[in-house]
């Protein structure tokens, strides 16, 4: 894909993504089931936690600083990989190597 971006005749922006969007709750679920933990999640937007079902500890929090606005739409839909060469990504989260 790279070596197909550097072949263009006028340069573009280019967004290389398999147009499936996970929240951070899911990721971070999944990141942490590898380990062969679970997450119990309590509190609702800005006070929702994650906390160690085993130990109690909280180990993810929301952090207001690092919101962004809310799309409606999907950032990288309709790219140009995608209208240029009908690329579609194959790799989704369950698939991951983690």
């Amino acid at each position: 894909m790279q070596w197909l971006m550097l072949q263009q005749e006028v340069p573009d922006d280019f967004c290389i993504a398999t147009g499936v969007q996970y929240s951070v709750r899911q990721f971070v679920e999944r990141a942490y089931s590898h380990l062969g933990k679970a997450i119990r999640w309590e509190g609702q937007g800005v006070d929702e936690k994650g906390y160690d079902t085993e130990t109690g500890a909280c180990i993810v929090a929301v952090d207001p600083r690092y919101f962004r606005p809310t799309r409606k739409w999907r950032p990288c839909w309709g790219t140009p990989p995608r209208r240029r060469r009908s690329w579609v990504g194959r790799q989704r989260l369950p698939s991951m190597r983690w």
